[in-house]
């Protein structure tokens, strides 16, 4: 039996993040042999994350990563909002996201992926281990810049044709009218969700001047965490006591 040593542990405990009586387990189980230790705490992690798999997920974090022309959107979703706080679970959502903007946003896909040296699914199932919740990666979508559709100028200058009005009367009433239809249902004239005593216009124009040069909103995507998902209700005072064996 090989002797397993502190510095050992601490070596495992980096390289996996898994808890010291986990790596001590897995080295002694393997003989001290660190590569061997690595695959068993892994395979212990998704016998883990297996047996959480059932438990409802509706609350975690959506992120958001850009590169060049290319935008995405991920929501990775975890039991409680605790856990969205933890830096672990944090970093994985960015990883994830990363991915997506190499992979594209088809979940599955994404989930086969690989991450490093082992897949996305893989990373969320090491970290279900770790942090000890059932996590889901629920769904990606992404958007790109590119050459404007000016849908609502041509139905509207449709419209007026029809009635038989005249190209430059056309144009102005087709102005007129784009800009109540912007008030409406414009994302740039809606409030700025980081300070809703501006619009997000007011906080492009202020981007503008720090990038030094001109921003324009060609698309978006909203996602609202966990909607959608049938929440269990619980009562946190009875799970607390029965954790802690009372009745």
């Amino acid at each position: 039996m090989a002797n397993i040593s502190a510095q050992m542990v601490k070596e495992l405990r980096e390289s996996t993040g898994a808890g010291m009586m986990d790596c001590k387990a897995a080295l002694t189980e393997t003989n001290g042999n660190m590569t061997a230790a690595q695959d068993w705490l892994r395979k212990k992690g998704l016998s883990k994350a297996a047996k959480k798999a059932g438990r409802v997920a509706a609350e975690g974090l959506i992120g958001v990563q850009v590169r060049s022309t290319k935008g995405v959107v991920v929501e990775l979703n975890s039991e409680t909002d605790f856990v969205a706080r933890n830096d672990l679970f944090q970093g994985l959502v960015k990883m994830i996201a990363d991915v997506a903007l190499s992979v594209g946003t088809d979940v599955e896909r994404l989930k086969a992926a690989k991450a490093g040296s082992i897949t996305v699914s893989e990373s969320i199932s090491d970290t279900i281990a770790k942090i000890g919740e059932n996590m889901t990666l629920r769904r990606a979508a992404s958007l790109s810049v590119g050459k404007g559709v000016e849908r609502e100028k041509n139905v509207l200058a449709d419209k007026f044709k029809q009635q038989g009005k005249p190209a430059n009367v056309i144009d102005k009433i087709v102005e007129s009218g784009l800009k109540t239809f912007y008030k409406e249902v414009c994302l740039l004239e809606q409030p700025f969700v980081f300070d809703d005593k501006k619009s997000v216009t007011q906080a492009l124009k202020e981007a503008e001047g720090k990038v030094g040069g001109p921003i324009k909103v060609t698309g978006f995507v909203r996602y609202a965490l966990g909607e959608g998902i049938e929440k269990q209700e619980t009562d946190f005072a009875a799970e607390v006591a029965a954790a802690a064996g009372q009745t």
